[in-house]
């Protein structure tokens, strides 16, 4: 997720319009809009200040490792990251918890994600779907997490 995805998302979850965070952030309507609809990356004190109206880190709201996950999509991006890069692996269990690089899961939404996403896994390793899918799949998912309410159980 880019930094315009992300400061729209921060902005409806808190319900304000792209005026109210204008406010609040001390800047312009007009340069809410632009970094939100086209794209157009703020001066770093004037991400500062939006990061700090919607009341999330700067790293967050930049995409940059090492912020709170705010997100479900957020904590699965960093098992997917840890997977990656540390060759941990999804492992299911017909009872118990779903583990991934020893972090388990007993229920909720992440548990029926890395659940489905070692099937995934399996099925492209196995030749039967290719890299596109895989990352539709993938990608799709991802979304579906990124709405979960922000108080939500993961």
């Amino acid at each position: 997720m880019e930094f315009d995805q992300r400061m729209k998302e921060a902005r409806t979850r808190k319900g304000w319009t792209q005026r109210q965070l204008a406010e609040k952030a001390e800047v312009s309507p007009s340069a809410i809009s632009s970094y939100e609809s086209y794209g157009k990356m703020p001066p770093i004190d004037i991400a500062v200040r939006i990061a700090e109206a919607l009341e999330v880190s700067l790293e967050w709201l930049c995409g940059v490792d090492g912020g709170t996950p705010k997100t479900a999509g957020d904590v699965a991006r960093l098992l997917l990251r840890a997977e990656s890069a540390a060759h941990c692996y999804f492992e299911s269990r017909e009872e118990g918890p779903v583990v991934v690089g020893g972090i388990s899961f007993m229920d909720g939404p992440l548990a029926e994600f890395c659940a489905a996403y070692e099937k995934v896994l399996m099925n492209f390793q196995e030749e039967i779907i290719d890299d596109d899918i895989r990352r539709i799949w993938l990608e799709r998912q991802l979304e579906k997490l990124d709405q979960l309410p922000p108080d939500a159980p993961f």
